[in-house]
């Protein structure tokens, strides 16, 4: 699928899509909110999540990889290297 074609999804459609589709990168918790980064294809999409509600908020899809700093800072590499 390309960045276009999931930009033109309904809400229901990109979420599908993504457990689907898209392999789980990441999860922040920022309360009230839960992000949840995906990869699919090659671009991510972020999935703001209500942590007492559990809809989805808002999707943002993007390629910069610039974007994912926030989430690549927590991932803990010990017991990898």
């Amino acid at each position: 699928m390309k960045l276009s074609q999931f930009i033109m999804l309904s809400e229901g459609e990109k979420t599908k899509a993504l457990m689907c589709e898209g392999v789980l990168v990441g999860k922040q918790k920022e309360l009230p909110m839960i992000r949840f980064l995906f990869q699919l294809d090659a671009f991510y999409v972020t999935m703001h999540c209500d942590s007492s509600s559990k809809k989805v908020k808002e999707f943002t899809a993007f390629t910069d990889t610039g974007l994912l700093q926030s989430f690549l800072d927590e991932i803990s590499l010990n017991g990898i290297v």
